[in-house]
């Protein structure tokens, strides 16, 4: 579909939001004048070559549960309470400190990252999709992310960056 189509759907549907700047996301590579089922859910493509049934992928759930969790037979906020009291009591170790640091330092860079990104792939998605994200695995390793970062000439300290998108994990999704 074109930016025109996606407009006039957008009305239909009652979206609420710029369709031209959900048209300029979606683009998988700036300046394409066209958006395809392969640019909107490329897995689902993949189905319907091989000749199994088609549907939506189902996405990832944005949130993470990194909460703690309560041991069985302790109510749910006295736990909570506990575990908290706990952690202030013995203070933040210096490895912690660090990496506090590092994810403050971070989150300064993301704005630079996204312009990179854009200005060498035209949106951020498209810029997963190419560059961090060629096999549609769902998530990137330091090591890719690294020559994705040096592909877009970006300069800064790139594990600080990798802190905040990953944290603990060993890739970013």
């Amino acid at each position: 579909i074109d930016e025109k189509m996606l407009t006039e759907a957008c009305e239909k549907l009652g979206y609420g939001y710029n369709p031209k700047k959900l048209f300029r996301c979606l683009q998988p590579t700036a300046g394409k004048l066209l958006l395809t089922i392969w640019d909107l859910d490329p897995q689902s493509t993949r189905k319907r070559q091989r000749g199994e049934q088609t549907a939506f992928s189902m996405p990832k759930s944005p949130v993470s549960n990194t909460a703690p969790r309560k041991p069985f037979g302790i109510a749910g906020d006295e736990y909570y309470k506990t575990h908290l009291k706990e952690a202030a009591d013995k203070g933040t170790p210096p490895s912690q400190k660090k990496s506090q640091e590092a994810i403050k330092a971070g989150e300064t860079l993301l704005p630079n990252l996204r312009y990179c990104l854009k200005m060498k792939h035209g949106t951020t998605v498209a810029a997963w999709r190419n560059a961090m994200d060629p096999k549609l695995s769902g998530s990137i390793a330091f090591g890719n992310f690294a020559l994705a970062l040096e592909d877009c000439n970006f300069s800064g300290n790139a594990r600080a960056l990798w802190k905040v998108l990953a944290g603990d994990r060993g890739v970013a999704t």
